[in-house]
């Protein structure tokens, strides 16, 4: 009986050792797939972490295009403030110098007519003096 026991025994010892191992090839199995689990759960939030830089890289590229597509606009608009302004101005100086042309033209007229008057004088004058001395010498 020894014998028959001493193999049950190595059976049992032999069973022992391969639920043994069983157990262990299990633990490591499951802790190689909570590793991988926790590992592609590391691997999610990294990736997850990226896109949401990309899409805060994104915005963040279409705020400053936004803004600077706004400065412009302000600028563009400022610049016809300026250029409406500038018409304004020019404008004003157009119609200053228009009047003041207008002024000078008035004034040369006035100053011709007063010549041209003076001289109209000046031949009556002249006619009554011929007329007189005329007179004058037929008396």
């Amino acid at each position: 009986m020894s014998k028959a026991a001493d193999i049950k025994e190595r059976q049992e010892a032999k069973e022992r050792k391969e639920a043994i191992k069983a157990q262990i090839s299990e633990n490591i199995a499951k802790q190689i797939y909570a590793e991988q689990a926790k590992q592609k759960e590391r691997q999610d939030i990294v990736l997850e972490l990226l896109q949401e830089e990309q899409k805060e890289a994104i915005e963040k590229k279409h705020k400053a295009e936004l803004l600077a597509k706004l400065a412009e606009d302000e600028k563009v608009e400022q610049m016809s403030d300026q250029k409406k302004r500038m018409k304004m101005l020019q404008l004003r100086k157009d119609v200053e110098k228009m009047i003041i042309e207008r002024r000078q033209k008035h004034a040369e007229e006035l100053q011709l007519k007063m010549k041209l008057k003076e001289e109209e004088m000046y031949e009556r004058e002249q006619r009554k003096r011929i007329i007189e001395d005329e007179k004058n010498e037929n008396a």
